[in-house]
């Protein structure tokens, strides 16, 4: 990025909840998602399934920066 003045970002990432716990699941989102951030690197999270209808879940748009508290 520094080199050719282009944005860097992570076209996916996710995680598959089946056979995951779900706290497992928002704390990988919440820490991958400040990594990334703090990295400056934009990013994306995938659904696979429409496992994403949990984004109805306070905790998962938290963990995902979208709301400011749980």
């Amino acid at each position: 990025s520094k080199r050719t003045g282009r944005n860097v970002w992570v076209s996916e990432f996710g995680a598959y909840p089946r056979g995951t716990d779900a706290d497992s699941v928002r704390h990988y989102l919440r820490d991958a998602r400040e990594g990334y951030e703090a990295a400056g690197l934009g990013w994306c999270a995938w659904e696979y399934a429409n496992w994403l209808d949990r984004l109805s879940d306070p905790v998962v748009r938290h963990a995902l920066g979208l709301t400011e508290t749980p």
